[in-house]
């Protein structure tokens, strides 16, 4: 016996942690073209994110927590519109909840890391100063590092305390400078040991 149920009832399966991670990687392209220096593809960018928003929409709908549920959705919407640093800045806002997703440890750190940085870069860019702690977003990677990235977490602390010293003196380029290179250094610590 076929037994038919309309669409409303029928619950979507939760989204699986691969999806999670491809959706971040996706609203990760606006803020990336930003710090590319290729603001003009910001919004095709989040246009990918969005389209695969569309396709996978109740399953990440299950998956989040109620509280999570409707401003993901609305950062989502917005980006279907944003354009330049609004859609860089709209789709960090979204992998900051996704980000709560993820299991405690080094994924969810260098995930912080990166956002982190790329919203300071943003930020620095249009003359704020109103940036995140980055101390405090490296400090699990450079304290749990355990010697496997000497080099990155010594140029990390470098720039860590040149970004300071810019923003002390109020030299936002310096300090944009430095949130960049910061952001290379993520990459770093994705290597395997002994970089």
């Amino acid at each position: 016996m076929f037994v038919f149920a309309p669409p409303a009832l029928v619950q979507s399966q939760p989204a699986s942690p691969e999806l999670f991670h491809a959706l971040s990687e996706a609203l990760e392209g606006a803020p990336e073209a930003l710090t590319d220096r290729r603001p003009a593809r910001a919004k095709a960018e989040a246009a990918k994110a969005v389209a695969l928003w569309d396709r996978n929409r109740g399953a990440v709908l299950a998956a989040l927590t109620a509280a999570d549920r409707d401003p993901f959705t609305k950062a989502m919407e917005r980006l279907r519109t944003a354009q330049g640093d609004e859609a860089g800045l709209t789709a960090l806002g979204a992998m900051a909840i996704l980000e709560h997703h993820l299991p405690e440890g080094r994924l969810r750190w260098l995930a912080a890391a990166d956002r982190l940085g790329m919203q300071a870069w943003i930020l620095l860019g249009e003359g704020r100063t109103d940036i995140p702690d980055l101390a405090a977003a490296f400090r699990p990677l450079i304290d749990q590092d355990g010697g496997s990235h000497p080099t990155a977490v010594t140029k990390t602390r470098s720039e860590l305390d040149r970004c300071q010293a810019a923003l002390s003196r109020k030299d936002l380029p310096a300090a944009q400078k430095a949130a960049g290179i910061l952001l290379d250094l993520v990459d770093a610590f994705e290597q395997p040991a002994g970089r």
